[in-house]
């Protein structure tokens, strides 16, 4: 089991090292808990730390979406 909240880099580490050096890695944050600057932070710091620097990154800035439904989830 992952513990996604405090250590995406399990997540992270094998999927970035398994992408081709230039080629695409699309990934999500699928825990409502885990804000999208700390989630994009653990990834770049990943991305260095497994010789794989960022190129470009595109986001989806679907954050109202995912907090509706985080906070329907919860009721």
């Amino acid at each position: 089991m992952v513990d996604l909240i405090n250590d995406y880099a399990s997540v992270f580490k094998p999927a970035l090292l398994c992408t081709s050096v230039g080629g695409t890695l699309i990934c999500t944050n699928n825990v409502a808990d885990v804000r999208r600057d700390a989630w994009l932070d653990q990834l770049q710091r990943s991305a260095a730390k497994a010789g794989r620097p960022i190129r470009e990154i595109e986001m989806d800035h679907a954050g109202s979406r995912f907090s509706e439904f985080r906070t329907a989830s919860r009721r």
